[in-house]
């Protein structure tokens, strides 16, 4: 029996088939051109870009967007992105036009209605909303918009009014500015932008993405953040937004959130902050029955005018290693201050009030340690060069003071206090809602 000969074509999908499913199990593209409608004439939609553009980025291998087209090039395009649609429909000009329609409609928008969505299709647990925010490095030249500096003078001059609200209303449509700013990547020399991300507390699934100016505080990021979740957001009500310690700004805490709470991490370089962190007594804490490595003090606060309750953390880990760091920063303090005592002093002084008076000066300076074993050399000198003649009188006295540096007990038990804690502030007040180990869970 003869068989006929049959063409067979082979491509393949990878791991794509079960990216691909997930989005259409959401209906990501229909969710997407139902917000950003696609005109007649296209053969890709908006939706279908964005589903083209995230299979890229999950294939390990992302292209530019000149090569676009070629990464889908021996895949099953249609069978990913649907009928009809062929590896040279999604070139650079059509992405291009994509992300410009994504960014008049909002990208933020966009992310928090998709997040919405996902999370009723697939059962996500939304409890509390996680902020934070980080920078991107960029290389290459990028020029600030003039339209929008030119913006930003008229809302900055004269009346607060129409433009100046407008300003303080930011809605995240302006072009941002790749600028110089803290860099966490270590990479100074280069522009940045920076980069905020609202996760739930469970799993760590982003629910909101912001892109902000480089060089924007971090305090700011989440506060306009929190801001534009509340007002995007419509899924389950959340209990708490937590943030670390850059997140507890005036404008935080002194903002309304309406029903949403906040527990966030409390600079340690606040005075009250730090009058708690080296004061509070050991045998004040309680500890967690549910994890050994964590005891707890609750205190009340009313910081910046709100009424807060502040949770001093005492972390048994943590400690530890605060420890080591502590003796370390210790030992170098005396081998720092003794090489500028010895520089500061080097020349000599014209009397022992003086050299008495620099001593007193240095002592200031010490953060762990006491002068012990105070001395002042006296030396003469003469009013010619060399050495002098058999009983000729000198012509004055320098005067060197000579220490020796030893640690005070006094001095270090603060900071001893201080090792392995932290503090957590909530404006919840209901301890029975509550606790401060939930809290810190």
């Amino acid at each position: 029996m003869n068989l006929k000969e049959q063409e067979i074509d082979v491509k393949d999908i990878d791991h794509l088939g079960i990216i691909a499913g997930i989005m259409d199990e959401m209906d990501l593209v229909g969710l997407i051109d139902q917000l950003i409608p696609p005109h007649s004439l296209e053969k890709i939609s908006v939706g279908i870009a964005v589903k083209a553009m995230v299979l890229n980025c999950m294939g390990f291998l992302t292209s530019p967007f000149y090569l676009f087209s070629q990464f889908f090039e021996g895949k099953a395009v249609e069978h990913l992105l649907g009928e009809g649609i062929k590896a040279e429909h999604l070139n650079e000009s059509r992405l291009g036009r994509t992300l410009d329609e994504i960014f008049k409609y909002g990208v933020s928008q966009l992310f928090v209605q998709i997040v919405m969505v996902a999370v009723k299709v697939f059962g996500v647990e939304i409890t509390s909303g996680h902020a934070d925010t980080t920078s991107l490095s960029v290389e290459g030249e990028y020029k600030d918009g003039v339209l929008r500096e030119a913006e930003e003078e008229e809302g900055e001059e004269g009346e607060k009014g129409e433009k100046g609200d407008k300003a303080e209303e930011d809605d995240g449509l302006k072009p941002i500015k790749v600028k110089e700013g803290y860099s966490r990547d270590h990479r100074p020399d280069l522009k940045q932008i920076m980069m905020g991300l609202v996760t739930n507390g469970a799993e760590g699934i982003p629910l909101m993405m912001a892109v902000r100016d480089g060089n924007e505080a971090d305090g700011k990021h989440l506060h306009w953040i929190m801001k534009q979740f509340i007002k995007l957001w419509d899924g389950n009500q959340m209990n708490f937004f937590v943030m670390d310690s850059a997140g507890y700004t005036p404008d935080n805490v002194k903002t309304d959130w309406g029903m949403m709470n906040w527990i966030v991490r409390v600079p340690a370089t606040i005075k009250e902050a730090k009058k708690w962190l080296q004061g509070s007594k050991e045998q004040e804490f309680v500890e967690d029955q549910n994890d050994k490595r964590y005891k707890l003090l609750s205190v009340t606060s009313d910081y910046l005018g709100i009424t807060q309750r502040w949770f001093i953390v005492q972390s048994e880990p943590r400690r530890k290693e605060d420890l080591k760091k502590l003796e370390r920063d210790i030992a170098k303090e005396k081998e720092r201050k003794l090489k500028e005592f010895a520089q500061a002093t080097k020349k000599g002084f014209a009397c022992e009030e003086d050299a008495s008076a620099a001593v007193n000066q240095f002592k200031k300076k010490l953060k762990f340690h006491e002068v012990k074993a105070l001395e002042t050399i006296e030396k003469p000198f003469y009013s010619h060069p060399g050495r002098p003649k058999a009983g000729e009188e000198p012509q004055g006295y320098y005067y060197y003071p000579q220490i020796t540096l030893e640690q005070s007990e006094a001095l270090i038990l603060p900071y001893k206090n201080q090792t392995g804690r932290f503090i957590l502030a909530t404006n919840h007040l209901d301890p029975e809602m509550l606790s401060p180990f939930q809290a810190l869970s």
